[in-house]
């Protein structure tokens, strides 16, 4: 009996405990949340502590704003970072700060629809949609040479960006670990639950915000589809062989059958995860100064 009772006594610590962990962790998240929504404040001392030329803007579109970061005064030279979900201009904070990059090219990274201020919780769903939003953005500054990067679900707006742009200027993109394919856009087990009504509303902004991308990515990808045989400029699709976010073989094979094989480049990193804007820092950055070495198309 004196067993019983002790493992009645367990299972109800165990019981009692799975809400507060629940609580634990949504708070968490919350708190979290407040490094995804980075103040102008914040982001003018981080650069003003390096010493680089910036400003914090906001572009309008469709009576949303959309909050970017300039660095850097090489007119000649324009980058547009594009980040994943969740994510904030933030994610290609290095490359803003590099004095190689920013002695060659100036550099705007946005905080897509749905992250930090930019309309919070409130994602633009289209793909094709934010496309425009990146190209309006893109035309404000008309440098010689544009390269567009994005990683992730950046991938494809970077992509569907740069057709919008193609007969204007010269222009070039870098897709990094990009979700491209419809068919292999992988549902893990913590976006369902995400997804759950009851769970969803507790969560902070940019959680609703990537629940609400991941649940219409892939349909938003079946739209874009018959896009990305209309590239007519280079672009460059850069994955880890390891990429288990972004399945490797499944969008390395889509670019390779839906994009004209005569502006496609492809680069494999062999052990590669999904985090290459982070952990290959030095060839994501490699990458970006060969595409302006090259001669303009």
């Amino acid at each position: 009996m004196a067993v019983e009772a002790k493992y009645k006594k367990v299972i109800k610590y165990i019981i009692w405990s799975i809400p507060i962990l629940i609580l634990i962790f949504i708070l968490s998240l919350h708190v979290l949340g407040f490094y995804f929504n980075s103040s102008d404040s914040k982001i003018t001392k981080i650069f003003q502590n390096a010493n680089v030329v910036h400003s914090v803007e906001y572009l309008d579109f469709e009576k949303k704003k959309l909050r970017y970061i300039s660095s850097g005064e090489i007119d000649s030279n324009l980058v547009i970072f594009i980040h994943g979900a969740p994510g904030t201009w933030d994610a290609y904070e290095r490359y803003m700060l590099d004095s190689t990059l920013l002695d060659l090219t100036k550099m705007l990274s946005i905080d897509r629809f749905g992250y930090g201020p930019s309309s919070p919780g409130d994602p633009v769903i289209s793909i094709q949609k934010q496309a425009q939003a990146v190209a309006k953005l893109a035309n404000k500054y008309p440098s010689k040479r544009l390269l567009l990067v994005g990683h992730s679900y950046g991938g494809p707006i970077a992509a569907m960006s740069a057709i919008l742009l193609q007969n204007q200027r010269s222009v070039e993109t870098l897709m990094i670990a990009p979700l491209n394919d419809p068919n292999n856009e992988p549902v893990k087990w913590y976006a369902k639950l995400s997804n759950l009504k009851p769970i969803y509303v507790v969560l902070p902004n940019f959680i609703q915000s990537a629940t609400k991308e991941k649940m219409t990515h892939a349909e938003e990808l079946r739209l874009i589809t018959p896009m990305w045989n209309k590239i007519e400029s280079p672009i460059i699709h850069y994955h880890g062989t390891k990429d288990n976010l972004a399945p490797f073989q499944a969008n390395f094979d889509f670019s390779n059958e839906n994009i004209p094989s005569i502006h496609l480049s492809q680069i494999q990193e062999k052990e590669g995860n999904h985090l290459l804007i982070w952990n290959q820092f030095e060839k994501v950055k490699n990458v970006i100064l060969k595409s302006f070495a090259t001669p303009s198309n």
